[in-house]
């Protein structure tokens, strides 16, 4: 995967787990278009890097518990400038 693609990614998930409406690792991945397996592999990746990600079972969703440090953030507007 592409730098930019896995940014993207990160992106994506982040915003599903800040609202915590990522479902279960399978749902996720769905949601996501890649295998429950890289799901698994990029939350291991995150917590490796000391993001708190958990899962709630009775809320059936990933949440950051507490601060995070990660804070992705694309500026399309300024990509869409440079072509």
């Amino acid at each position: 995967m592409k730098p930019i693609e896995q940014m993207l990614l990160l992106d994506r998930m982040d915003g599903l787990i800040r609202r915590k409406q990522t479902g279960n690792a399978k749902e996720l991945a769905n949601r996501l278009g890649i295998s429950e397996s890289s799901v698994f592999r990029l939350i291991r990746e995150m917590r490796d890097k000391g993001i708190p990600i958990k899962y709630s079972l009775s809320r059936r969703s990933y949440f950051y518990d507490g601060e995070t440090p990660l804070h992705i953030h694309f500026d399309w507007d300024s990509l869409d400038e440079k072509k």
